[in-house]
C-alpha cells in the first residue's frame, strides 16, 4: 500500500483491481435530486474549479457549531456533500450511546470491542463509502481525531484537501501541505 502510485484516479485503481470502494454511492442516499459526478471522473488531485464537480465529504465533529450552516453553504454552491450526522433517510448517524450510555467509563479494551459492534460497523462502512466515493475532503475545525483521520486518509487516497479554519485555535503544522480557508468567501472561491 505504501508504494501504491497516488497519481492514477480513482477510476484507474478500481480498474486496476487494486482498491477502490465499495461501489455504493452514498451522495445517492440523501435525496439529491441532481444526480452526482462520479469521482473517477473529477480529477484525483488538483482543483475543482466547479462546485457541480465537487463530492464532498465534510470532516467535523458533532460538536462543531458550524458543521450544519457550512453543510447548506456547500450544497447551496451545487456541491454534493455527504452528511456524518444524516447520511440517509431515516439515519441520524452513528452516535457512542446508541452501543452503551456509559460510553465515556470505557477501558481500552471494552473501547475497541465496541469498534466491533455491529452499530459501530454500520457507521463506520456508512462514513468510509463516502470517504472512497469523495473527490475532495473539507476538514472544518475544531475537530476531533476522527475527523483529522478521515482527513488524512482522504488526501493520501490522492483527493483535494481543503481545510477550514473559522475561529482561533491551535495551530497545526501538518495543514501546511494543503489548502487552508478562514471565511465562507475563501470557501466559496475554492470552488470557482
Amino acid at each position: 500500500m505504501a508504494n501504491q502510485d497516488l497519481s492514477r484516479t480513482e477510476g484507474e485503481v478500481r480498474q486496476a483491481g487494486d482498491g477502490g470502494g465499495s461501489g455504493v454511492d452514498p451522495f445517492r442516499t440523501f435525496g439529491s435530486a441532481r444526480a452526482p459526478t462520479p469521482a473517477a471522473e473529477a480529477p484525483a488531485t488538483g482543483p475543482l474549479r466547479h462546485p457541480s464537480a465537487a463530492n464532498i465529504y465534510l470532516a467535523s465533529s458533532w460538536r462543531n457549531k458550524y458543521q450544519p450552516s457550512v453543510l447548506a453553504f456547500l450544497r447551496g454552491l451545487g456541491c454534493e456533500v455527504y452528511d456524518f450526522r444524516n447520511p440517509a433517510p431515516g439515519n441520524n448517524g452513528f452516535r457512542w450511546t446508541e452501543i452503551d450510555p456509559d460510553w465515556l467509563a470505557w477501558d481500552p479494551a471494552r473501547y475497541r470491542d465496541a469498534l466491533r459492534h455491529p452499530i459501530a460497523q454500520a457507521g463506520f462502512h456508512a462514513d468510509f463509502a463516502a470517504m472512497q466515493a469523495c473527490n475532495t475532503c473539507v476538514l472544518l475545525l475544531p475537530s476531533g481525531r476522527s475527523a483529522s483521520f478521515e482527513f488524512g486518509w482522504c488526501v493520501g487516497a490522492g483527493k483535494r484537501g481543503i481545510v477550514y479554519i473559522p475561529e482561533p485555535c491551535e495551530p497545526e503544522l501538518m495543514y501546511a501541505g494543503t489548502e487552508i480557508v478562514t471565511d465562507l468567501d475563501e470557501l466559496r472561491r475554492a470552488f470557482e
